[in-house]
Protein backbone atom coordinates (compact mmCIF):
# COMPACT_ATOMS: atom_id res chain seq x y z
CA UNK A 1 0.00 0.00 0.00
CA UNK A 2 1.55 3.29 -1.00
CA UNK A 3 0.63 6.72 0.70
CA UNK A 4 1.35 9.67 -1.82
CA UNK A 5 -1.03 12.68 -0.27
CA UNK A 6 -2.08 13.29 2.84
CA UNK A 7 -4.95 15.42 4.03
CA UNK A 8 -5.05 16.74 7.54
CA UNK A 9 -8.48 18.65 8.81
CA UNK A 10 -7.37 21.90 10.90
CA UNK A 11 -9.29 20.65 13.98
CA UNK A 12 -7.62 17.74 13.66
CA UNK A 13 -3.83 19.23 13.95
CA UNK A 14 -4.85 20.82 16.53
CA UNK A 15 -6.28 18.05 18.37
CA UNK A 16 -3.37 16.15 17.75
CA UNK A 17 -1.09 18.83 18.90
CA UNK A 18 -2.99 19.60 21.92
CA UNK A 19 -3.54 16.37 23.36
CA UNK A 20 -0.51 14.33 21.69
CA UNK A 21 2.19 16.85 21.08
CA UNK A 22 2.77 15.34 17.72
CA UNK A 23 2.60 18.20 14.95
CA UNK A 24 1.04 17.13 11.12
CA UNK A 25 4.67 17.60 10.32
CA UNK A 26 5.34 14.43 11.90
CA UNK A 27 2.25 12.76 11.10
CA UNK A 28 2.98 12.99 7.25
CA UNK A 29 6.39 11.63 7.32
CA UNK A 30 5.92 8.67 9.70
CA UNK A 31 3.19 8.01 7.12
CA UNK A 32 5.53 8.79 3.79
CA UNK A 33 8.39 6.69 5.37
CA UNK A 34 7.33 3.37 4.42
CA UNK A 35 5.20 2.38 8.11
CA UNK A 36 3.74 -0.71 8.99
CA UNK A 37 0.27 -0.33 8.01
CA UNK A 38 -2.82 -2.34 9.18
CA UNK A 39 -6.33 -2.95 7.92
CA UNK A 40 -8.17 -2.40 10.85
CA UNK A 41 -12.49 -2.05 11.61
CA UNK A 42 -14.53 0.16 9.63
CA UNK A 43 -12.35 0.84 6.86
CA UNK A 44 -9.56 2.68 8.96
CA UNK A 45 -5.97 1.48 8.97
CA UNK A 46 -3.20 1.74 12.06
CA UNK A 47 -0.03 2.74 10.92
CA UNK A 48 3.00 2.11 12.78
CA UNK A 49 6.82 4.17 12.11
CA UNK A 50 8.93 6.49 13.29
CA UNK A 51 9.48 10.30 13.10
CA UNK A 52 12.38 11.37 15.78
CA UNK A 53 9.54 8.86 18.14
CA UNK A 54 7.61 5.92 17.55
CA UNK A 55 4.25 6.80 16.43
CA UNK A 56 1.06 5.06 15.85
CA UNK A 57 -1.86 6.59 13.25
CA UNK A 58 -5.22 5.86 13.17
CA UNK A 59 -6.47 6.99 9.63
CA UNK A 60 -8.93 6.14 6.44
CA UNK A 61 -7.62 5.47 3.13
CA UNK A 62 -9.01 7.67 0.30
CA UNK A 63 -8.93 6.97 -3.45
CA UNK A 64 -7.74 9.28 -5.22
CA UNK A 65 -9.68 10.17 -8.79
CA UNK A 66 -8.15 8.74 -11.75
Amino acid sequence: MKISNILIEDKIKEKILYKHNISSYEVKWTLLDKPLILKIENGRCLGLGFYRKYITIIFEMKNSPA
